[in-house]
């Protein structure tokens, strides 16, 4: 596309982007929501913000280039749910967010189990006094599965 074409194309055209606050429980249909209207999925990202994490879902309207942020924000035992059956492709993001961060998410289609990348340390990505967090669903793992991986992050 010529650059005089594209400048026709997205002139007059908005761009807003919006925060939608959201609970854990909501991001699933929010995110068939966002599939019905035609958005596509650009980016999903996590942070640990005052001892809390912010997980963020961003869609975009490629032909209003207008942006929705679902914003959810969760304890570090809270659990969200995998939006991976919509958009296959997020299983990508919620894997690095659970690596990463430690974010517990259930069911994502394409679960690397902690081994996207190789990393020997577990959650990098939090501060050190929120790694072995053991209350709630994070320490339901069995013990063994808990051994295994205190003799990876001694290597």
């Amino acid at each position: 596309m010529s650059e005089e074409a594209a400048d026709k194309k997205t002139a007059g055209l908005s761009g807003k982007s919006v925060i939608v606050p959201i609970q854990a429980e909501e991001l699933v249909q929010k995110a068939v929501e966002m599939k019905k209207k035609g958005l596509r999925l650009s980016q999903a990202c996590c942070s640990w913000v005052n001892n809390q994490y912010e997980i963020s879902y961003s869609f975009a309207d490629d032909e209003t280039l207008d942006y929705t942020t679902l914003r959810i924000l969760a304890g570090r035992t809270d659990e969200i749910t995998s939006i991976s059956e919509i958009y296959p492709y997020a299983a990508f993001y919620e894997n690095e967010m659970e690596e990463l961060f430690g974010l517990k998410i259930r069911y994502i289609n394409l679960d690397y189990h902690n081994r996207l990348y190789r990393i020997k340390t577990k959650a990098p990505f939090l501060p050190e006094d929120q790694r072995e967090v053991t209350s709630g669903p994070a320490a339901e793992k069995s013990p063994d599965v808990a051994e295994a991986g205190k003799k990876e992050d001694a290597n």
